[in-house]
């Protein structure tokens, strides 16, 4: 039976490094397979699904031995989006796609409609594409990849630079559009919380490139667990559980756990410093004319650890600038140590 998508007995090394990213590779994907590849940094999961798209070597020139069996029309989607484009606006980038398949101008215009559509792109078709938040530039980049109507489809950490939010609306799309085509994919990620979950199948590379396990990601994560963890590979919070139970069921063993983790941080900030180190009063951040956030109270205390989470484009970088002076803010106060930061020398 012919392998549909895989390797056997593959090596690869570079030209440029005395030693092998990948030993001794082999592995059969089936057709529809959803397929998570896992493992420590520089254990060459990059690497290996460049191997299989047929990006090595036909792109990127390394030695190789053993067989690779790659399918002729093949998409990846990378970690920075911005490196697969190569037009100005949303309906040129899909457009050049649809070239690539010689498809007739006249029918493009449905096609690209339909294309943002099914990736759930809202924003007129003549949107520049430096205007579009980091999401929405990966849902572009999954369009011209639809556009090409690959076989396969390859992800190399496509939600690296999305905010939580982002991140799982990226996964939810992909799961969407697993069910619909049954769709084989081949995932690179290290957040695993959104895919993890719907993956057929794990794949567990140690760090000299050798795969050391392959099965069900739920044996995975529960056979593999030192392993993974001396590799630095982030677990999922709850799989194999479900978020839903767990908030549903006081009882239940992680819900009891982080019950206890906040009672623990609530009485450490009873007890804890209360010097304040940065303070704001109705605080206004934007930059130029625009406005983004207003009226920010906060305080900050000696010692803390401080998260800032939001949307892309909410604000969490204006505001880190503010914070250090170099932006300066619109309205308000803003204290270090409860003294205004204009009043401070910029030294």
């Amino acid at each position: 039976m012919e392998t549909f998508l895989g390797c056997k007995n593959l090596f690869i090394r570079f030209y440029n490094r005395s030693e092998q990213s990948l030993q001794n590779i082999t592995l059969s994907i089936n057709k529809g397979e959803k397929v998570l590849i896992l493992g420590p940094s520089g254990s060459g999961k990059s690497t290996l699904i460049s191997a299989l798209a047929g990006i090595i070597p036909e792109h990127v020139e390394a030695e190789v031995s053993g067989e690779v069996f790659s399918r002729k029309n093949g998409g990846v989607m990378f970690q920075d989006p911005d490196s697969q484009f190569c037009m100005l606006h949303v309906d040129e980038e899909i457009a050049f796609s649809l070239e690539n398949r010689s498809i007739p101008r006249n029918e493009m215009d449905k096609m690209i409609a339909d294309l943002m559509l099914q990736v759930g792109l809202n924003v007129d078709r003549r949107t520049p594409i430096e205007t579009l938040s980091g999401g929405m530039k990966q849902r572009l980049a999954l369009a011209c990849l639809l556009a090409l109507q690959p076989e396969v489809l390859f992800f190399d950490e496509p939600t690296a630079q999305l905010d939580p939010k982002g991140r799982q609306e990226i996964f939810d799309l992909l799961h969407q559009l697993s069910k619909q085509t049954n769709q084989t994919m081949v995932f690179v990620e290290h957040v695993l919380d959104g895919c993890i979950e719907w993956m057929d199948r794990a794949i567990l590379l140690n760090d000299c490139g050798t795969v050391i396990a392959d099965g069900k990601p739920k044996d995975i994560l529960q056979n593999f667990q030192k392993e993974m963890e001396a590799a630095g590979i982030w677990r999922p919070k709850v799989f194999p559980e479900k978020w839903s139970e767990v908030v549903e069921n006081t009882s239940h063993p992680i819900s009891m756990k982080l019950s206890e983790k906040l009672e623990t941080k609530l009485v450490n900030k009873e007890k804890g410093n209360n010097d304040v180190v940065i303070r704001t009063e109705n605080m206004e951040i934007g930059y130029g004319k625009k406005t983004i956030v207003s009226d920010i109270n906060v305080e900050i205390r000696k010692g803390q650890w401080v998260s800032i989470i939001g949307q892309n484009g909410s604000g969490k970088s204006t505001f880190l600038k503010s914070v250090i002076g170099l932006e300066p803010i619109k309205k308000g106060q803003l204290y270090f140590q409860h003294k205004e930061l204009k009043k401070w020398s910029d030294r």
